[in-house]
């Protein structure tokens, strides 16, 4: 590998597109610059972008104008990369199309995509799926495309990797981990607490609400008729503690979901995006979660339901399945092929 690289990262974070795109493209950029690169983010500053995360890192951020007209963005960013010495350029973005990514090569840089759904065709130098499902997508590439299928690429922070040495394998249904994304656009998490006062037993349940969630106020409003004991986190920094301390999760199927598998964290996924639908059936035919699709639309205590069918034997093999996907190294075994 190169040494003392640039690397352009291109990656959006909002209310509605959520903020896992951003956080899995900071995953890699911290390792890059532990290894001695540079990076630099190109964002559109948008409701909810968590922006002031990359600042903290004392990453420099370009904000790109906040327009309609997609071709106009590709424009500049294209004008952009022009006046840099730039080496790579990692796009984690569903609307870049095919002849973006062509625009990248004639500029002769080298390309990673990150991607979930297989939205188009991709003449890139290196393609990370880190979902389980990836294998089956049928992508379309260039021949010598390097593809990085699985969740053993995972972008997961180091504190989870960290961590995953002190875990018990669950066996008892105790503490709950609720966390619909960086935004929860629908307000799950609250149909989730009034799902879980249905339960016949009592549990403590952590609740975590991302920097771009509108919603704080009415989750906080119904926490004091809620029968469980419960906390309400916001925009913190890691959330590896508080997956320790769970001996459960109820998630959208974000990239958060890898970062449970880690931590051997059985998951409930209740997916509101499509890109999210693959990842909670990939988790479900691994037996390492339950898979509730629609749940968005469902009427019922269904996760109430589901999680007092749960026996402590199955709980405990859930959990152990679930460390088994992925241990956390994905972003070394990426840097790897950025040759």
């Amino acid at each position: 590998m190169k040494s003392n690289m640039v690397v352009i990262f291109r990656a959006d974070g909002s209310v509605d597109i959520g903020t896992g795109h951003i956080f899995r493209c900071l995953v890699l950029a911290l390792e890059l610059i532990r290894q001695g690169h540079q990076v630099c983010f190109l964002i559109k500053d948008l409701p909810g972008a968590p922006i002031h995360r990359l600042e903290q890192h004392n990453i420099p951020v370009i904000k790109i104008p906040v327009q309609d007209d997609f071709d106009a963005e590709q424009q500049f960013v294209m004008e952009y990369l022009k006046t840099r010495q730039a080496d790579w350029v990692v796009v984690d973005h569903y609307q870049v199309k095919e002849d973006y990514y062509l625009q990248l090569k004639e500029l002769g840089l080298k390309v990673l995509a990150i991607d979930d759904i297989n939205h188009t065709r991709f003449p890139v130098d290196v393609l990370m799926n880190q979902n389980i499902l990836a294998s089956s997508y049928n992508y379309q590439c260039l021949d010598d495309t390097i593809s990085l299928f699985g969740p053993r690429y995972a972008l997961v922070r180091d504190v989870y990797r960290s961590k995953r040495e002190e875990i018990l394998i669950r066996n008892q249904l105790k503490n709950i981990f609720i966390f619909m994304g960086g935004g929860d656009p629908y307000n799950i998490t609250l149909k989730i607490l009034e799902d879980l006062n249905s339960a016949e037993g009592r549990y403590h349940l952590d609740i975590i609400l991302g920097s771009a969630c509108p919603h704080e106020a009415s989750i906080q409003q119904y926490s004091s008729r809620s029968k469980h004991t419960m906390k309400i986190y916001k925009d913190i920094d890691h959330l590896a503690d508080l997956m320790l301390n769970a001996d459960i999760a109820i998630g959208a199927g974000g990239s958060t979901t890898w970062e449970m598998c880690v931590l051997f964290l059985p998951i409930v996924t209740v997916p509101f995006a499509p890109n999210q639908i693959d990842i909670g059936r990939g988790i479900m035919n691994k037996g390492a979660g339950i898979y509730i699709p629609d749940y968005v639309h469902e009427d019922g205590h269904i996760i109430s339901q589901k999680l007092g069918q749960l026996s402590s034997i199955q709980l405990c093999q859930m959990s152990e399945r679930a460390g088994n996907l992925c241990d956390g190294s994905g972003v070394f075994q990426i840097i790897k092929n950025m040759r």
